[in-house]
C-alpha cells in the first residue's frame, strides 16, 4: 500500500493534481512571508529573532495540541491500526497545514542568519562537537527509526504522539543545521568531506523534478502488478535502489525538455 492510499484527504481527490505537491504551495507561504522576516531581523534583530521563535514554538504548540485532543497519529502509520478517517482528518488538519509546518523553515531562517552575520572561523570545543554530533544523530536517525514499532502495530499513547508529531520534523530539521554549521566552520570532519562531494552536484540540480515525479513513479510500478509481494529486506533494498535510479533518469528527462527551457525562457523577459 502506498502513501496514497492511506492519506487521502476528506475533499474529492479530484481536484489534487499531484497529492504531495502540497508542500509546493506551504513552501511558497513561507517564501513569501521571508522577506518580512528578514527585513525585521535586520532592521530590530531581537525583536526579528523573538517574532521567529514565538512562530517556531507556537507552531510546536498547535500541532501538539491539536493531534492530542483529536487523538491524532503522530505520523501516517503504515498499518490497519487507526482508522481511516482519523488517518483522513490528520492529513487534513495537521499533516499538510503551513502552520503545522513552519517550524523547521524558521530553523533554517535563523542558521542563515547567524551564519551571514557571524564569522566563519569560529572554532568549537572538543566536547562541544561531540555533544553537538550526538544530538545530530540522536535527531536524524533516532527520530525515523523510533516509529518502526507503530508501523508495526504498536501505537503510541496520544501525549507521546503529540510530542513526535508537534518535535520530530524540527528535531530533525536542527540535526541538519548543525550538519551545515559544522560543515561551512569546516569542523565537519568526514560527515563535511562527503557531502561536500562533486557527485552531489548534478543530482542537486534535479531534486525538484526527482520530488515531483517519485510519487508517481512508485505508484506506477505497485500499480501495475498483479499479485503481493512476500517483503524481504533484500527485497525492499533492491526497490529503493530501482526507484532512486529511475527516479532520476525521469528526472534529468524532465529537467532537460521542460524545467530548463523554461528558466532559460524565463531569464530572457527577465533580462528585458
Amino acid at each position: 500500500m502506498t502513501i496514497f492510499a492511506i492519506i487521502q484527504p476528506n475533499h474529492s481527490p479530484s481536484i489534487q493534481c499531484l497529492s504531495h505537491s502540497w508542500y509546493s504551495a506551504v513552501d511558497m507561504q513561507f517564501f513569501l512571508i521571508s522577506p518580512l522576516l528578514v527585513l525585521l531581523l535586520i532592521r530590530k534583530r531581537w525583536l526579528g529573532m523573538s517574532l521567529m521563535l514565538i512562530i517556531l514554538f507556537g507552531s510546536i504548540l498547535i500541532t501538539a495540541i491539536l493531534t492530542y485532543i483529536n487523538s491524532y497519529p503522530a505520523v501516517p502509520y503504515f498499518n490497519n491500526q487507526v482508522e481511516l478517517n482519523t488517518l483522513n482528518s490528520y492529513y487534513k488538519h495537521v499533516y499538510i497545514k503551513p502552520y503545522c509546518r513552519i517550524g523547521p523553515y524558521m530553523i533554517g531562517l535563523l542558521l542563515a542568519y547567524g551564519m551571514m552575520t557571524t564569522r566563519r572561523d569560529v572554532r568549537l570545543s572538543r566536547n562541544a562537537l561531540i555533544a553537538g554530533w550526538i544530538f545530530t544523530a540522536s535527531a536524524t536517525f533516532g527520530i525515523v527509526m523510533c516509529m518502526l514499532p507503530a508501523n508495526n502495530g504498536l501505537i503510541p499513547a496520544k501525549f507521546a504522539a503529540a510530542m513526535y508529531s508537534s518535535l520530530s520534523r524540527n528535531l530533525f530539521t536542527m540535526g541538519l543545521a548543525w550538519i551545515t554549521f559544522v560543515s561551512i566552520t569546516d569542523q565537519g570532519g568526514c560527515v563535511q568531506t562527503l557531502f561536500s562531494l562533486r557527485f552531489w552536484i548534478p543530482l542537486s540540480r534535479l531534486a525538484y523534478c526527482a520530488y515531483l515525479i517519485n510519487p508517481i513513479i512508485i505508484a506506477i510500478f505497485y500499480g501495475s502488478r498483479n499479485q503481493t509481494f512476500e517483503y524481504t529486506p533484500y527485497l525492499l533494498l533492491y526497490f529503493t535502489i530501482s526507484n532512486i535510479i529511475v527516479t532520476y533518469l525521469a528526472s534529468l528527462l524532465i529537467a532537460l525538455f521542460i524545467e530548463y527551457p523554461l528558466i532559460t525562457i524565463s531569464k530572457i523577459f527577465l533580462k528585458r
